[in-house]
C-alpha cells in the first residue's frame, strides 16, 4: 500500500461515517413509518459492511 492510499482510505472512512450519521437522522425523523424503517435498516446494513472493508482497514493502518 502506498502512503497516498492511507489518506484515501481515511477520506472514504469519513464518508461512510457521514452516511451512517445521515441514515440514523433519517430513521429518527421517520420514526413509525415502515418504509423509512426498512430502508434505513438496509442503508445501515450496507454501511456496516463498508466499515469492515474500509474503516477497519483505515484504523489498522493509522495505528503506530
Amino acid at each position: 500500500m502506498e502512503p497516498g492510499d492511507k489518506a484515501f482510505l481515511n477520506e472514504m472512512k469519513g464518508k461512510i461515517e457521514g452516511i451512517e450519521k445521515l441514515a440514523l437522522e433519517l430513521k429518527t425523523l421517520g420514526e413509525g413509518l415502515p418504509v423509512i424503517d426498512r430502508n434505513t435498516k438496509n442503508i445501515l446494513s450496507a454501511t456496516y459492511c463498508l466499515k469492515f472493508g474500509i474503516s477497519d482497514v483505515a484504523d489498522v493502518l493509522a495505528e503506530p
